[in-house]
């Protein structure tokens, strides 16, 4: 995030947390946390953030607890039986 705020105006439009927790898109990264979501919120970027990386129905809304701006949730909802109903309930959780 520090960097991503150092950069020259206009160069990045936004930035992404993660993966918060282990996921099965991208198994060879190790997850980052609640702790780095909490240290990004704290930062206040200017930029607009996203929460990405095992995120589901189940936990969304401890990720906005952490402070999460927006989530990215991907598998959850492709695999889900109504995915409509799993991106209001993500929805409800999130800021």
């Amino acid at each position: 995030a520090r960097a991503a705020m150092a950069l020259p105006p206009g160069t990045i439009d936004y930035f992404c947390v993660g993966p918060v927790f282990s996921t099965q898109t991208k198994p060879d990264y190790t997850p980052v946390g609640l702790e780095l979501v909490r240290q990004v919120a704290a930062l206040q970027p200017s930029l607009p953030w996203f929460c990405i990386g095992g995120i589901t129905r189940a936990n969304a809304a401890e990720v906005v607890a952490a402070g999460a701006r927006a989530l990215v949730v991907v598998s959850d909802v492709l695999t889900a039986t109504d995915p409509a109903e799993a991106v209001r309930e993500i929805r409800a959780a999130s800021p």
